[in-house]
């Protein structure tokens, strides 16, 4: 009898809640344009990217190992640890890399996405001398004043360094979208 009496409560408060007038913020929710230009299958999207992160943890780390190693030659523990963010690294570059080329041939996007995280990773990993250089304007010395001999080493190898992480990242995920083991995001509808 409780049951009974329990279950006719909550339909009479579930039916009156579907009476009730809505808010102008459900109206306007429900008036939301589509997510999506083109028809989208959420799950195996997030399949495909989850796939593309393992490819990219794999592969940008082992493109980064080696280059890295020559700038560590000395640490060995930095040499372990800058390996193992590579592969954090490279997962994260593969899911957006993936959605940034989308269906798109264009070559200049492809290069762009590989040259902008190239370019950030390469200027993260310079360190300042803090006994050659001075602040505010920095002067570090020869060559450049801004620059000296140490940081553009650091930046030559750091680049050498990230265009081998991110640039063998993205071959992988062409040539894994080329043989139909892994799909572009869908594009823009045309």
């Amino acid at each position: 009898c409780a049951f009974f009496f329990a279950s006719v409560s909550a339909f009479s408060t579930t039916n009156a809640r579907a009476q009730r007038p809505r808010s102008s913020i459900q109206r306007w929710a429900d008036s939301d344009p589509p997510k999506w230009s083109v028809d989208v299958d959420e799950f195996a999207e997030r399949v495909n990217s989850a796939k593309a992160a393992a490819v990219g943890a794999v592969v940008g780390s082992l493109g980064y190992a080696p280059f890295g190693l020559l700038g560590q030659l000395q640490n060995l523990p930095q040499w372990e640890f800058n390996t193992d963010a590579a592969v954090i690294q490279g997962a994260l570059f593969a899911v957006v890399y993936r959605y940034a080329t989308r269906e798109d041939d264009n070559p200049q996007l492809k290069m762009g996405a590989v040259g902008a995280f190239v370019i950030v990773h390469t200027l993260a990993a310079v360190q300042v001398s803090s006994t050659s250089c001075t602040a505010f304007p920095l002067q570090c010395g020869v060559p450049l004043g801004y620059l000296d001999w140490s940081m553009l080493f650091q930046l030559a190898l750091g680049a050498v360094q990230s265009a081998a992480c991110f640039g063998t990242t993205a071959f992988a995920i062409e040539s894994l979208n080329a043989r139909g083991l892994l799909s572009k995001f869908p594009g823009a509808s045309k």
